[in-house]
């Protein structure tokens, strides 16, 4: 049977695209997507808490699908918890696991190189609001390390950490907003109509579709069963928006909305500028890259008529590691909605190109969608002509 070590090293070298991020010696790797908002999340944390880290950028997309990939699987199972179950025909609509089940086919997961120092064998951490919990607790000289002797300031922000691991995000992205859908147009026209959802039940066929060839054992083949049948969930889900039955897309609105009254009150009712009073804390972070996330696809008018979660998100959003890791970090999202920092914090140029990247975008996607349109016309009227001459 192969280490930890082992079945880490495998997973690297799957997956490669690796870069040193951070500062200092190497303490941890980190397989996460640039999209990924939970992949965000971690990286913050990462930045805010200053240490080194081997960084692999995991491509989500078909034909690659690397979170897909048995040697990837196989790592992210051994930090399956005792006990849990795992994914199969839920789909929420957030990346929280607390009903949907361990997801073992997802970003980010973090191996601790360093975790114990009279063990060779790396740890395995997954989930990421685990994930950031765990790495404050083992860096006690951090940013946040007054929150261990704070049981209130504990309190607070566990809470908000739940409430943004159950905010809809996923939802947001794949299915829109229902009351305005202002996601990027590139967006709405790569993701639109159930399209992702159709490429990752794809490329989880065929992986199933290798089982003898490219790997064995049963608890892969559980892995990659149950993530076909919550992928499955989610189509199912958007197909009801498609028909018009925007149940499913109203619901997760008042969760939102619910979510962010929540963080108002709690803004309202703080000593400070911050949910924990004067100090900066874990759940500041977390709530920087949820409200970004928002603002990315369109949804920061949101707080409009919340005035202390607006000037909150102003000034979380000037955190260094939240620009580093999630706003202005390479491969992110672009967004005519976040073209304003863009401005704001690097300037009128770099703005301006943000905009016209976005729009270059908007045109490429618009421009091969009619295309694909005029080439499927093409070859219905085509075999039209071809019936008609036979008959």
């Amino acid at each position: 049977m192969a280490s930890t070590k082992q079945i880490v090293e495998k997973a690297q070298d799957a997956i490669g695209n690796g870069h040193k991020m951070g500062q200092g010696p190497v303490r941890y790797i980190l397989f996460h997507s640039p999209v990924s908002v939970c992949s965000e999340k971690v990286r913050a944390v990462l930045g805010e808490v200053g240490v080194g880290y081997i960084a692999h950028d995991v491509v989500l997309k078909n034909p690659f699908a690397q979170n897909y990939h048995p040697d990837y699987v196989a790592l992210r199972l051994l930090a399956r918890p005792e006990g849990a179950k795992l994914v199969g025909g839920t789909w929420t609509g957030s990346s929280s696991t607390a009903e949907t089940g361990y997801d073992p086919c997802v970003v980010p997961t973090l191996v601790d190189l360093g975790a114990d120092p009279k063990c060779v064998e790396p740890k395995v951490i997954v989930d990421s609001k685990v994930i950031c919990e765990y790495i404050v607790a083992q860096h006690h000289d951090s940013a946040f390390c007054w929150t261990a002797s704070c049981p209130a300031a504990q309190r607070v922000i566990s809470k908000h950490l739940d409430f943004v691991d159950q905010t809809p995000h996923v939802a947001q992205l794949y299915d829109g907003n229902p009351e305005k859908d202002q996601r990027p147009l590139f967006l709405r026209n790569a993701i639109g109509g159930g399209s992702l959802h159709l490429t990752q039940i794809e490329a989880l066929e065929a992986r199933l579709g290798q089982k003898g060839k490219e790997w064995s054992g049963s608890e892969l083949e559980e892995a990659y069963k149950g993530k076909l049948a919550k992928t499955r969930a989610g189509q199912a889900k958007t197909a009801e928006t498609i028909r018009g039955d925007l149940t499913y897309l109203n619901d997760m609105m008042v969760v939102t909305r619910r979510l962010l009254a929540a963080l108002e009150e709690d803004l309202t009712q703080s000593t400070g500028e911050w949910l924990c009073g004067e100090q900066f804390s874990m759940a500041d972070l977390m709530w920087g890259v949820s409200l970004f996330r928002m603002q990315l696809i369109g949804n920061s008018y949101l707080w409009d008529n919340l005035p202390k979660t607006k000037a909150f998100a102003e000034r979380v959003y000037s955190r260094q590691s939240l620009q580093d890791a999630v706003i202005f970090y390479p491969g992110m999202l672009p967004s005519h909605h976040a073209a304003e920092l863009h401005t704001k914090y690097r300037g009128a140029f770099a703005g301006f190109a943000h905009h016209r990247l976005v729009n270059a975008l908007d045109v490429t996607t618009t421009c091969s969608q009619h295309k694909m349109k005029f080439m499927a016309a093409v070859v219905a009227a085509a075999a039209v002509a071809y019936m008609a001459f036979k008959q």
